[in-house]
C-alpha cells in the first residue's frame, strides 16, 4: 500500500520549489508502487509544475490507464493539455472530470472559462473578418 507520507513529501518538495527532489522521489515511488495511479499522478504533477506539459500529458494518460475514473487525474491531464495549447482536448478532460465528480469546482470553472474564452475568440475573429471584408468592399468601389 502506498504510504501517504511519500505523497506528502513529493507535495512538500513541489511547494518548496525542490523540483529535482520531487521528480526523483516520484520516480522512486513509481518503481516501488508501479500499479498505484497516484504514483504516476504525482510524477505528472511534477512535470506540470515544471512546465514539461508533453511529459505531464504522457504520465497522466498512464495514470488514467490504471484509474480511468479518477477525476483528479482527468483534471490534471486537462491542465496539461490546456497549458500546451490543446484547448479542445482540455475541454474534454474538464468535462470528463465534472462527469465523474460534479462538485469538482475547479474543473467546472475552467471548463466554463475555456468555453467562454473560445466564444470570445470567435467573436473577435468574426469582427476582424467583418472589418476586413468591409474594407475590401470599400476599395472595390
Amino acid at each position: 500500500m502506498l504510504a501517504s507520507r511519500e505523497i506528502n513529501e513529493i507535495k512538500k518538495n513541489l511547494k518548496q520549489g525542490q523540483y529535482s527532489e520531487a521528480e526523483q522521489r516520484a520516480k522512486n515511488t513509481i518503481k516501488t508502487f508501479p500499479d498505484a495511479f497516484i504514483s504516476w499522478e504525482m510524477l505528472g504533477l511534477v512535470y506540470l509544475t515544471t512546465k514539461k506539459f508533453r511529459d505531464a500529458e504522457r504520465i497522466f494518460k498512464k495514470a488514467l490507464q490504471l484509474a480511468p475514473k479518477a477525476p483528479s487525474v482527468w483534471y490534471n491531464l486537462a491542465q496539461a493539455l490546456y497549458s500546451s495549447g490543446n484547448l479542445n482536448s482540455a475541454i474534454d478532460g474538464y468535462n470528463k472530470c465534472i462527469e465523474l465528480k460534479p462538485d469538482f469546482l475547479n474543473a467546472f470553472l475552467l471548463f466554463v472559462g475555456s468555453r467562454l474564452f473560445f466564444f470570445k475568440f470567435l467573436l473577435s475573429l468574426q469582427k476582424l473578418l467583418s472589418s476586413r471584408l468591409l474594407l475590401q468592399s470599400k476599395r472595390a468601389y
